[in-house]
């Protein structure tokens, strides 16, 4: 897990150039998205969301995965679900990138987790096997297909200016 210097509970916190924190700023707890906000996500469109996570993917993370990887992907279809946003965001993997599916599309692997575990993970700020371990992060249908997955969580990182992910980092939890 990225390490993080948290303050006590009710203090304050701010990073210094280094990204370690001088005290000065409150580190922030990400809420989870609220039951009614999420049952009204879940009733929009799914298509829209996982056209732009398609689009982001081929232009920040491409190559997120290893070429041996690759080829065992190529062709996958996995489903990243937002439980609290009643999310669907279903991909398929080719050696070109990824390709939004549309809803109804049955996935070989499914990573679930709440969008907060998703935003952690994608500022670095959170550990996927941690997660998994923990139980937030979850992984079902081809286990050896979702791990490469949850693997490759690991190895996002946000397209946000260094002092700006490095205080994200440092803030959230």
């Amino acid at each position: 897990m990225t390490s993080r210097n948290h303050a006590p509970q009710g203090g304050l916190a701010a990073t210094s150039g280094t990204g370690r924190a001088t005290g000065l700023l409150p580190i922030v707890e990400v809420p989870h998205i609220p039951p009614p906000i999420g049952t009204l996500l879940g009733m929009l469109p799914q298509y829209p969301p996982v056209a732009l996570l398609s689009a982001l993917l081929n232009f920040f993370a491409k190559n997120l995965f290893a070429a041996d990887e690759t080829a065992q992907l190529d062709g996958k279809i996995i489903c990243l679900h937002v439980r609290d946003a009643h999310l669907r965001l279903t991909l398929q993997i080719g050696r070109d990138g990824y390709r939004a599916c549309r809803s109804g599309t049955t996935p070989d692997a499914t990573v679930a987790a709440d969008a907060r575990e998703f935003l952690l993970l994608a500022l670095g700020a959170a550990d996927p096997d941690t997660l998994f371990f923990d139980r937030t992060l979850t992984i079902s249908g081809d286990t050896q297909v979702g791990l490469l997955v949850k693997n490759a969580l690991d190895r996002i990182t946000a397209p946000l200016p260094g002092p700006l992910l490095g205080f994200l980092r440092n803030h959230l939890r």
